[in-house]
C-alpha cells in the first residue's frame, strides 16, 4: 500500500509511488494520495517548481506514522 511504501520516511512524488506500485494507474495512485492527505495520513513534504511544473513529494504525517505502525 502507499502508506507502507512511505514508512521509510523518504518523500516521494506521485510518479515515484506509481512506479513502485505498478500495475496501478497514475489516476488511481493520485486519487489514493489525495484521499490519504484529506484524512491526515500523508502530508506534502516538499514542493518544487521545475520547468513550469509543480512537483509535490508526499510523506507520512506524524499521525499517519502512528496509524501505519498500528495496522501494518
Amino acid at each position: 500500500t502507499i502508506a507502507a511504501l512511505l514508512r521509510d520516511g523518504k518523500p516521494r512524488t506521485a510518479r515515484d509511488v506509481f512506479e513502485a506500485l505498478r500495475p496501478q494507474t497514475p489516476a488511481t495512485v493520485d486519487g489514493h494520495l489525495q484521499a490519504l492527505k484529506a484524512v491526515g495520513i500523508v502530508r506534502i513534504a516538499e514542493e518544487t517548481l521545475e520547468a513550469g511544473t509543480l512537483t509535490q513529494r508526499y510523506a507520512l504525517s506524524e499521525y499517519g506514522k502512528g496509524r501505519v505502525e498500528r495496522f501494518l
